[in-house]
C-alpha cells in the first residue's frame, strides 16, 4: 500500500489532490510495485511544518511514501510585512521537509509559483510564457521566498518534483481569502451591481486546481525515469485579469459593470510580474484555462 501525505489538504489545491487520490485506493498505480493508495493529510492530522522537531516526528510516525507539500505563505501584503514568516514557511520549512523526506526515503512533491519570475519575457512586442529552462528573477518577497524554497530543496534532496503553478482557482476556495477565489469574487461583485475595475496589464495563466491536481498525481506516480525535478503546471494559454473576468462573465451569462485599468505602483506598492504566464517545454500538461474555467463553473453550479 502506497502511503501519501498531503500537507495543506484543506486548501484549494490540497483539497483537489485529496479528491483525485482517494479513488485510487483500490487501483493499481502505474510506476510502482505497490497497489492502492492510503491517503493521509486529512484535516484531523494537524502539525506545524515550521516546527522542525514536530514536523520530523509526525512524518516519521506516519511513514508516507509520498509527501505533497501545498503549504505556502502567499498573501503578498503579509509577505512584505512579515518577511521572516514568509521565509520560514516558504523556504526554511521546505528544507526541513526535504531532510525528513530524505531520511525516510519518501518522495517529495513541492508546489512553487509563477511569481519566481520577473515578468519581462518578451518576443517581439508580445510577452510569452515562461518555461522550465528560463532563469527565475522574482520581484517581491513572496517570489524570493518561494525561489529560496526551491533552491534549499534542491540542495538537500534529489528524489523530488518541484511543480510551479499559476493563478489557482478551485471549488474549495483559498483559505487566505476566506474560502473565496477570483472567480467567486467577480461573480458576487457583478451580481451585487458593483462597478469593477480589473487589471488589464498583468498577464498570467489561470489554473483550475482539479486539473493541476490530476497532472501532479500523474507526474508523481507515473513512469518518470531519473529525477525529473521541475515542471510547470498551468492552464494552457494566457490572459490578463481583465480578460479572465470577461470570460467568467461570458460563460456565466452575466452582464457586468466592468472597466479595464492599468495597475501601477501607485495603486499597490507591492511589485508584481507584468507577465507570469507559465508554459512547459514538455508541452501542455493540463487543458486550456478556458476549459478549466468551464469545468469549474459547472461544478460550482454557475452554468449547466
Amino acid at each position: 500500500m502506497t502511503r501519501v501525505l498531503v500537507i495543506g489538504a484543506s486548501g484549494q489545491l490540497g483539497f483537489d489532490l485529496m479528491r483525485v487520490m482517494t479513488p485510487l485506493a483500490d487501483i493499481e498505480l502505474t510506476g510502482t510495485s505497490r497497489s492502492g493508495v492510503d491517503v493521509l493529510g486529512k484535516p484531523t492530522i494537524i502539525f506545524d511544518i515550521t516546527d522542525k522537531t514536530e514536523c520530523a516526528k509526525t512524518i516519521k510516525d506516519l511513514k508516507p511514501n509520498y509527501i505533497f507539500n501545498t503549504a505556502a505563505y502567499h498573501n503578498l501584503d503579509e509577505c512584505e510585512a512579515n518577511p521572516q514568516q514568509a521565509f520560514l514557511v516558504n523556504a526554511i520549512a521546505v528544507r526541513w521537509l526535504a531532510e525528513v523526506a530524505r531520511d525516510t526515503s519518501a518522495k517529495l512533491i513541492h508546489f512553487s509559483t509563477d511569481y519566481v519570475f520577473r515578468g519581462a519575457k518578451i518576443c517581439g512586442l508580445d510577452s510569452i510564457p515562461y518555461v522550465e529552462t528560463d532563469m527565475p528573477n522574482p520581484v517581491n518577497t513572496y517570489g524570493v521566498s518561494k525561489l529560496a524554497g526551491e533552491q534549499l530543496l534542491g540542495a538537500v534532496f534529489m528524489e523530488k518534483h518541484i511543480l510551479r503553478v499559476s493563478s489557482l482557482f478551485g471549488v474549495n476556495g483559498c483559505n487566505a481569502k476566506g474560502g473565496k477565489n477570483f472567480v467567486e469574487n467577480m461573480i458576487r461583485a457583478a451580481m451585487e451591481g458593483k462597478h469593477l475595475r480589473v487589471a488589464s496589464n498583468q498577464i498570467m495563466s489561470p489554473t483550475y486546481t482539479l486539473h493541476a491536481a490530476k497532472a501532479s498525481v500523474d507526474i508523481a506516480f507515473g513512469d518518470h525515469a531519473g529525477v525529473l525535478s521541475l515542471r510547470h503546471l498551468a492552464g494552457g494559454g494566457m490572459c490578463s485579469w481583465y480578460e479572465f473576468a470577461l470570460e467568467i462573465f461570458r460563460q456565466a451569462g452575466i452582464t457586468p459593470d466592468i472597466e479595464p485599468v492599468s495597475m501601477s505602483m501607485q495603486d499597490n506598492p507591492i511589485r508584481r510580474p507584468k507577465c507570469s504566464a507559465l508554459g512547459s517545454y514538455a508541452g501542455p500538461l493540463i487543458p486550456d484555462w478556458k476549459e478549466g474555467l468551464s469545468c469549474y463553473l459547472r461544478e460550482k453550479g454557475h452554468i449547466q
